[in-house]
């Protein structure tokens, strides 16, 4: 007779593995600990999204949300060393609805199979299963809470093994995710992710004591949930160990770690990150004196967590959006306008500035807009507390001067304040690219997450290298013949957001170093800012510059020609519009219905004339551009752009491919069109569908619109908004050719 199974692994006395295989997991675990502080603020439900294996999610919504406002969307992973855990935890669900109702944000936290019953990668599969859920609800909407959601900023909190799978998600999703497209996941945050290895680190080996963690329960956890017989060099545990493969030419979104410095995984997390930053990834490390392992989820409300939760993370939320939300919470009106009908449909409650304030369209010296005093729109912008008016730079100056005009009339009776005042006394936000004068501007923050927000954005310690463990007389990893002191020296200005949240002495260390790169008789070089990785960005961007201050195309009274560099141009040929298409849209019938195909391209030219040289077939699949303002809130408006899904005699179905409303289905009906002509003793009607082709599109027409590759169709001299071309090159050179091909 055989001996008895015996216990060979057991966690806490919680989760017991016999010797032949059988498992007995305690179902009643005592969480009375943690108490859920639900102020009845954030709405919450659970949906299932894996049949087969019995999967949920629990998705949180604020109550104050309403169906015409987009929030941005959270991904939380819960952690448990695989073994444990659930969203339905208090301390997890404490957690989730503290990152909703602070952040103001939707969260989605999807369960997973846990381990020893389901090892791994069971757990890494559940969590792209639950993505892939959310990308076919975004795809298919089927319920109103999707009406919340704003796809394009989806951002994932992972919380220790959690941590552990949002690396591997990370690593096969890529920038911006476009596998899951119109999911667009913006960055990661990580709070102490579960990594291990066969060689220990140093506050490993030193077993720093923690109140539940010990490294003999790491341990388990590990044996638990890895493929029987692997090591915890295995690539799942070790994103570096020996067996993993090599993430140097893996493109990643941006990440922040998080951990508390009496942590045994602190050492851990600190070489991923380095090694993260070895190779050129954009990765932040951050450190919580006295905090142990789980302090972020099983304190959310706590201090330390505030400032990283609250403060660094909604700072990556959009500017507009914090500021219209912000003052809304507190029953006030805010009024977003934008100066093109594409760029409105990106603010909440947007609207085109000519729609809102009736701005005339052919406006003069003294135009006013067509509002009257006693009006409900005077009314409204009188009892506005904030207006955000996004490119504002593209309007002419006599609209601004209207506007001016307009808002101290309406404020020049018995309102206050005075009429004498710019703008009525208004506060107004003027949004969009004010040209510069080419100097250089350093924008660093002192959290990862608040770094994404910036244009250029680092943290503090990536850009000025400035040490983690800092003493009195610390000073910055910069030496004063160094490319980066040469860029130090020619910035104009450097903006530290955050800057309260560090330590005193990591401001003393840098100012020390700024005085040291200041003091030397170095002579700064321009040619070598960035390194030879960045040589083809610095030329592209210098070239830019030069033909804004008007160093390109010699001495000119309003007309210069300026010479392309040969690494933009595409390839001539006697047929010049199909060598385009071809290059631009190249084996397009076969990607058909890929939704990232059209969305991320565009041919650009100047008149329509042009444009309607490209455009010359339509058929299913094509896109196409909305030419009136048919829904501004759910879609269809001037400049949205659209993939044909079904066409009828009556109305055509199209997807949305640029805005804020990707993947929604909308129907564009015939309209009565009716030409506005002076001339003419008459007025024409006729009805039609309001759309064109849009393989290309007017210059002007792309504004507020982001896109991946661009091509500009250049048959005759133009001018047009050197923003346009602020992207990253691709392309053929071709002698002679006036076509070029731009990439992000």
């Amino acid at each position: 007779m055989g001996s008895l199974p015996h216990v060979v692994e057991d966690c806490y006395g919680l989760l017991q593995l016999y010797s032949d295989g059988s498992i007995h997991r305690e179902k009643n675990i005592d969480l009375t600990a943690f108490s859920v502080k639900d102020d009845g603020s954030i709405q919450y439900k659970d949906y299932c999204f894996d049949k087969l294996n019995d999967l949920h999610l629990r998705l949180y919504k604020p109550k104050s949300a309403t169906s015409t406002t987009k929030l941005p969307v959270v991904y939380f992973l819960h952690g448990g060393g695989f073994c444990f855990g659930s969203f339905a935890w208090p301390n997890f669900h404490n957690c989730c609805l503290r990152i909703a109702s602070a952040l103001h944000v939707i969260v989605v936290a999807p369960d997973h199979r846990l381990a020893p019953e389901h090892r791994l990668p069971a757990a890494i599969d559940d969590s792209f299963g639950a993505l892939k859920w959310l990308q076919e609800l975004a795809r298919n909407p089927k319920n109103d809470v999707v009406d919340f959601f704003d796809f394009d900023k989806v951002f994932i909190i992972a919380d220790s093994c959690g941590g552990t799978i949002a690396h591997h998600l990370a690593v096969r999703l890529g920038p911006g995710s476009p596998e899951l497209a119109p999911i667009k996941i913006r960055g990661y945050v990580m709070l102490a992710p579960f990594f291990g290895g066969t060689e220990r680190t140093k506050s490993e080996a030193e077993g720093l004591p923690e109140k539940v963690l010990t490294m003999d329960v790491l341990d388990t956890f590990w044996r638990m949930s890895l493929p029987i017989g692997e090591t915890l060099d295995h690539p799942i545990a070790n994103p570096f160990g020996p067996k993993s493969p090599s993430l140097e030419q893996v493109n990643l979104d941006p990440i922040l770690l998080m951990v508390g410095k009496d942590e045994l995984m602190r050492d851990r997390v600190k070489l991923y990150a380095n090694r993260l930053k070895e190779l050129g990834k954009i990765a932040s490390y951050v450190e919580f004196e006295g905090k142990q392992h789980g302090f972020f989820t099983n304190e959310p409300y706590s201090d330390v967590s505030e400032p990283q939760y609250v403060v660094g993370f909604k700072r990556d939320l959009d500017n507009n959006e914090t500021l219209t939300a912000a003052i809304r919470s507190k029953g006030q009106i805010v009024l977003n306008v934008a100066s093109s009908g594409i760029a409105s449909l990106l603010l909440d409650g947007g609207r085109t500035v000519h729609s809102r304030f009736a701005i005339p369209l052919n406006v003069v010296e003294d135009s006013m807009c067509s509002i009257t005093t006693d009006s409900p729109l005077a009314e409204l912008i009188r009892e506005a507390m904030l207006i955000i008016w996004d490119e504002a730079p593209m309007m002419n100056r006599l609209s601004s001067e209207a506007f001016d005009r307009t808002l101290r009339d309406i404020n020049s009776s018995t309102y206050t304040p005075k009429s004498d005042n710019v703008l009525g006394g208004k506060v107004v936000v003027f949004g969009g690219y004010f040209r510069s004068k080419g100097q250089i501007v350093l924008n660093v923050a002192s959290s990862g997450i608040a770094s994404l927000l910036l244009d250029g954005g680092r943290t503090v310690h990536s850009r000025f290298a400035i040490p983690l463990n800092v003493v009195e007389d610390s000073m910055c990893s910069i030496t004063t013949d160094s490319p980066l002191a040469e860029l130090i020296r020619e910035a104009m200005l450097i903006i530290w957001d955050e800057a309260p949240m560090m330590n005193r002495l990591s401001s003393e260390a840098f100012d020390r170093t700024l005085r040291d790169i200041n003091s030397s008789t170095y002579t700064p070089k321009s040619d070598n800012v960035l390194g030879a990785d960045a040589e083809e960005i610095n030329n592209f961007a210098e070239w830019i510059l030069n033909i804004g201050e008007r160093k390109i195309g010699g001495k000119n009274d309003g007309h210069a020609e300026v010479e392309f560099p040969k690494e933009m141009l595409i390839p001539n040929s006697d047929d010049h519009v199909g060598s385009f298409i071809k290059e631009m849209y190249d084996n397009w019938e076969d990607n058909l219905w890929d939704p990232t195909y059209f969305q991320d391209r565009a041919i650009l030219a100047p008149t329509q004339q042009e444009v309607d040289k490209i455009n010359e077939l339509l058929k299913v699949g094509a896109p196409i551009m909305c030419l009136r303002n048919i829904d501004q809130r759910g879609g269809p408006c001037n400049g949205t752009r659209l993939q044909i899904v079904r066409m009828r005699i009556n109305n055509i179905e199209g997807k949305i491919i640029s805005g804020g409303q990707l993947g929604t289905v909308v129907a564009i009906p015939r309209m009565v069109i009716s030409p506005y002509d002076k001339k003419m003793p008459f007025q024409l009607n006729r009805r039609q569908f309001p759309i064109s082709i849009c393989f290309a599109m007017t210059i002007n027409k792309s504004q507020g619109q982001t896109l991946y590759k661009v091509g500009l169709y250049l048959e005759r001299s133009v001018f047009f908004t050197w923003t346009t071309l602020c992207s990253r090159i691709e392309g053929k050179e071709q002698e002679g050719s006036e076509n070029v091909t731009l990439r992000q």
